[in-house]
């Protein structure tokens, strides 16, 4: 229970929490929350009115003669109530749309983020004191939130461990020399760590400043002569001011505090005078840079943090001056904890180096995978480089397991042999419990309310060990006592965030040693983890489809040469012991309780990846780019952000994403592509719930949770599917040219194959040179056409006669459809002309046959080139046809017929030479990608370039290239992740087979062209939601499927069938343009006005 100074209210009526039974913890409980299903509605609406009342009543109170400002007759006015009625209009359309739009952090189903259901103490705190407009940033205009901010820090400085002055609030100056924790509230947990890196500069500054201010004010002249300190190299006294450079960049922490009281003990030199004679010599005043050159000091300070921190670090860096690379990211381990002994190399480089170091970052809770750093270690060498002479700062990040530090036994700080735990809670690891019981040996913590506190207000916590330091980010001199937190970074902030903290933290109890409302939530919470894991962990054992690694192992994957046979049997043993039993069936299995104390992460997060196997219970997918796909379209899927054209309800969880780039993660990385049987040098993108849901979960609601997203991933399995394994499917050019041969009604063309970096079927760059024999109607209908791009597709009348592209190639001719621009539909009606016979030689007429398979992976070793280059063929006089050389994704296809070649001196190409390379002089390639727009590729535009033959020429001519009128861009098919023609099949015994496809193919157009359907979303399962919306069903028996079907009918024809293009709808493939795409929805359904 906390001391009477940690809180401000007398302990509510009843039991202590701890007292309780296990119903009577649940009953309590169920009070502190609005409820899944809003089940406390009546009891929050009672408060806030009560809220109202109070306010009123209030206002009434004070100056009580003063007139009212807002009369009867003015409520009584049309104006009056014409101004209600729009904000209750307003009021009523931002609900709306909030409720429907919004991430559901009250459900248990939202694992996606790292916040969950706010306690109703601590909405009702942020109401009410709003209410007042309270300003905690002067004593003046927030006295009361003032002290109730000193206190919600004083609450987590205890669990934290840190030394507290049992005496209360002591006065604020930094002259005193006691070691005391204290903090204040941030606007969130970025700028808490921002101020830290604030305080860990100046710092290392302060030492600097003060020896240049002893040569500068006379008035320190005594104390240049006469002051000394004690180094950790050495046991005697050294004078300050002739300590060198190095020495008093690594003055420890608790040294550089004590130097005011010091001073003010041996010189009576006040605080406040010795503030304002180092303020002109100070790194706020001069700068890290003119300090640095007037000491000497060549190589910049340095920030050490895990690979897997919070980009708040980057940025802090950069805000502060120190440079965002001077933030050196370390190594982590399996378990995406920091690695200690790269740490160790790092400091022993910088001291030797003498390069100094601002501050070691531990992470505890990281956001992706909930690892909790060594702390321990850390301090340890602390420590350790301290007596070597490197001194540096310890910060933890602990946004996420800050509060999970009231859960550590500190009354004797002893790691429980097991972990503490009962139906609905359990207690912190060994190995959490440990580092979080160090945390009172760091110099700085963040805490974050909003993430484990339960209270999501604008609020971030930064508590220190030494109250003292704060004085090193304050902007404004502080009078009166600790409690008047002054101003640090933020100026103005409401105090409506300490009191909803506040609320919180005394109606549920933050106590220490795992006792009180908070432990047991968080206990909850952590249980709710642990079993969500069990169920990612044993998935490949319920799926003959899915796979599935989490990236915190088993305990048998942490012995050293662990078996497959092993791995195997533990997933079935916690399958059969563990998942699907209920909570309290568990408790009784001293066995099983003792297994599952040994899973899950250091907090609440589980990180997984997802993989699949090729075939039903075969082999698995081993390309790590197809696993990121997999992944990615899972994050699509189950994930908000798509904001009005997404359907809450129709994701069954609700995951985050997490990223681990190869070049940081490394050899962690390795190793969790080894488990998960993937090669590749890429990136990885892999998956992770994270559970902060307070109140028990049932296991049916977990299984079923689990049971749909297996019916998910299953689904988008076969999107990878079609993405992996070559089919047979009908194939897209570019018609470029026609030219009338020797032979009459026989003409010469060029075919440029429309090709699709990520599609199996379709990763060629292929330039075909082909015959055709037209009619003259015929002819005169291309003709007609030569202000559009057309196009020619492989034509087929059953399923059986399409072909892959080799079997094209070999087979020498195929037969096409001819279209004016992309198909929609392949359909003959639709063609401009039908069944066109092409035909080539396969020794001379394929000029270009190049795979792009290896192109496709974003992070394969393949680079841009840096002159942007082009095939060059079909050269008749200075005519050329031209054809961008795609290289790797993203990418564009560039491509014009008949564009004009200038050589200088005049130069014809060489006929028998049929395949010329061109760059552009002033276009590098890799600054202009992802592409956008038309770029340089315009009609008109004239090139300067340079052309060059084949190995065996070796020509080379310089000149301009004048792009003609008729020209093919492409970045948004070519570089589609997902979009392949859709089949629909209807069986043979459908009386209107042939037009119930068409119909359905036509409202599949229609989906796609408003934006109901996109191809980054399962369009299979999309699509029969849409029909589903409009009260209609795919007939029985009939097929939609992406690529043609895997079965067929045995007799050919027996069905009738219609195929939607994949060109059927051009929607943005980067990432930005489909956030932009995304946002247009809102502004075309709320324009604005200017």
């Amino acid at each position: 229970m906390p001391t009477p100074t940690l809180s401000i209210f007398p302990r509510g009526p009843g039991k202590p929490y701890n007292e309780l039974s296990r119903q009577e913890r649940l009953d309590r409980m169920g009070a502190w929350f609005l409820g899944n299903r809003g089940e406390n509605a009546r009891i929050f609406q009672e408060s806030m009115a009560s809220i109202i009342w109070d306010v009123q009543s209030a206002r009434q109170e004070i100056w009580s003669n003063d007139s009212e400002t807002i009369t009867t007759a003015t409520k009584k006015s049309p104006e009056f109530k014409a101004s209600v009625a729009h904000l209750e209009g307003c009021l009523s359309a931002l609900a709306t749309e909030l409720s429907a739009t919004s991430v559901p952090f009250h459900s248990l189903r939202n694992a996606g983020h790292t916040s969950t259901d706010s306690s109703v103490p601590a909405l009702l705190g942020y109401a009410l004191a709003q209410l007042y407009n309270q300003d905690s940033a002067s004593s003046e205009a927030g006295s009361f939130t003032d002290y109730i901010e000193y206190t919600v820090a004083q609450q987590l400085c205890h669990i934290l461990g840190y030394t507290l002055d049992s005496t209360g609030p002591a006065p604020a100056r930094p002259s005193h020399n006691d070691v005391f924790g204290w903090g204040h509230i941030t606007a969130d947990s970025s700028i808490a760590n921002l101020e830290s890196m604030l305080i860990a500069r100046n710092l290392k500054y302060y030492p600097l400043s003060l020896h240049k201010a002893m040569d500068e004010d006379p008035s320190l002249k005594i104390v240049q002569t006469t002051f000394t300190i004690r180094l950790r190299t050495s046991s005697e006294p050294k004078l300050f001011y002739d300590c060198t450079s190095w020495e008093l960049l690594n003055l420890d922490s608790l040294t550089i505090a004590r130097i005011p009281g010091q001073l003010y003990e041996r010189y009576n030199i006040s605080s406040e005078a010795l503030s304002d004679i180092v303020r002109p010599f100070s790194i706020h005043t001069l700068g890290m840079e003119r300090l640095d050159a007037e000491f000497g000091i060549t190589k910049p300070p340095v920030y050490f943090v895990s690979v897997a921190n919070r980009h708040s670090w980057s940025k802090g860096c950069a805000i502060t001056g120190s440079g965002s690379g001077n933030l050196i990211e370390l190594g982590v381990d399996g378990d995406m904890r920091m690695d200690v002994n790269e740490l160790k190399g790092r400091l022993d480089t910088c001291l030797r180096k003498q390069q100094a170091v601002f501050c070691v970052v531990a992470v505890c809770g990281t956001t992706e995978h909930g690892a909790v750093d060594p702390v321990n270690a850390i301090v340890g060498l602390r420590e350790d480089m301290a007596r070597r002479g490197l001194s540096f700062m310890i910060h933890a990040d602990a946004a996420l397991g800050g509060y999970l530090a009231c859960k550590v036994h500190r009354a004797t700080l002893q790691v429980p042999s097991d972990r503490k735990r009962d139906a609905h809670a359990i207690g912190l690891s060994p190995w959490t419990h440990a580092q979080l019981g160090g945390l009172s040996s760091v110099d700085s913590v963040t805490v974050d309310p909003l993430k484990s506190g339960y209270a999501s207000c604008p609020a971030g916590v930064l508590c220190m060990r030494d109250s003292r330091l704060r004085f090193l980010t304050h902007w404004t001199s502080t009078s009166g006592a600790d409690y008047d937190a002054g101003t640090y970074i933020e100026r103005s902030k409401p105090g409506a965030a300490a009191v909803s903290i506040l609320l919180s933290h005394e109606v549920i109890g933050l106590e220490r040693d795992d006792e009180g409302g908070y432990a047991h939530l968080l206990g909850t919470a952590m249980l709710t983890a642990i079993k969500m894991y069990c169920h990612w962990v044993t998935m490949d054992l319920t799926s003959d489809r899915l796979v599935v690694t989490a990236i915190n192992r088993l305990p048998v994957e942490r012995k050293d040469n662990a078996s497959g046979d092993e791995i195997l049997q533990q997933k079935r043993d916690i399958l059969e012991q563990i998942v699907g039993r209920a909570n309290e069936d568990l408790e009784e299995d001293a066995d099983v309780m003792r297994l599952l104390c040994q899973l899950g992460s250091d907090t609440v997060v589980n990180a997984f990846v997802c993989n699949f196997r090729l075939e039903a219970g075969g082999a698995i997918n081993d390309d790590v780019a197809e696993a990121n796909f997999l992944n990615q379209r899972l994050h699509d899927r189950l994930s908000v952000h798509r904001r009005s054209q997404d359907v809450i309800t129709d994701r069954p969880i609700i995951l985050n994403r997490v990223g681990f780039k190869a070049s940081t993660y490394k050899g962690a990385l390795d190793t969790l592509k080894t488990r998960m049987k993937v090669k590749g040098p890429g990136d990885l993108v892999a998956l992770s719930s994270v559970t902060m849901h307070p109140f028990p979960v049932a296991e049916t609601l977990l299984s079923g949770m689990v049971t749909e997203f297996r019916k998910v991933a299953e689904e988008e399995i076969t999107n990878c599917l079609v993405r992996v394994k070559p089919r047979r499917s009908i194939h897209g050019f570019i018609l470029q040219g026609l030219h009338a041969g020797s032979q009459s009604g026989v003409y010469s063309a060029h075919l440029v194959y429309l090709p699709m970096f990520h599609i199996k079927n379709h990763q060629r760059q292929l330039i075909l040179r082909v015959s055709v024999k037209l009619e003259k109607a015929q002819t005169e209908k291309i003709n007609g056409k030569r202000s559009s791009v057309l196009t020619v597709h492989t034509s087929c009348k059953t399923l059986q006669g399409l072909s892959t592209l080799d079997e094209v190639l070999a087979k020498g001719s195929f037969e096409a459809d001819i279209y004016e621009g992309f198909p929609d539909i392949y359909a003959s009606q639709w063609s401009l002309l039908s069944d066109v016979k092409f035909t080539f030689r396969r020794e001379q007429d394929i000029l270009v046959n190049q795979s792009l398979a290896s192109s496709g992976d974003y992070d394969s070793a393949i680079k841009y080139p840096e002159k942007t280059p082009f095939y060059v063929y079909a050269h008749a006089n200075q005519s050329v046809n031209i054809d961008h050389v795609l290289t790797m994704a993203p990418n564009v296809q560039l491509s014009a017929a008949g564009a004009v070649l200038s050589l200088v001196p005049p130069t014809r190409l060489d006929p028998s030479v049929g395949l010329y390379k061109l760059t552009l002089d002033d276009y590098v390639e890799r600054t202009m990608h992802p592409f956008s727009g038309a770029g340089f590729f315009t009609p008109g535009r004239k090139l300067r370039v340079t052309v060059r033959g084949d190995d065996k020429s070796n020509f080379e001519g310089h000149g301009t290239l004048e792009l003609p009128a008729q020209l093919h861009v492409d970045y948004a098919f070519l570089n589609q992740e997902m979009a392949a023609d859709v089949y629909i099949v209807a069986p043979a015994s459908s009386a209107h087979g042939s037009e119930t496809v068409r119909t359905l193919a036509g409202y599949l157009v229609q989906a796609f062209r408003t934006g109901e359907i996109e191809w980054t979303g399962n369009v299979v399962v999309a699509f029969n939601k849409y029909l589903e919306k409009r009260q209609h069903s795919l007939p029985t028996g009939y097929s939609i499927t992406l690529g043609v079907p895997t079965s067929l009918p045995k007799e050919v024809g027996s069905y009738k069938f219609v195929v939607v293009s994949r060109f059927v709808c051009k929607q943005p493939s980067s990432a930005r343009s489909q956030s932009f795409a995304r946002g247009q929805t809102w502004a075309e359904k709320y324009p604005g006005k200017i």
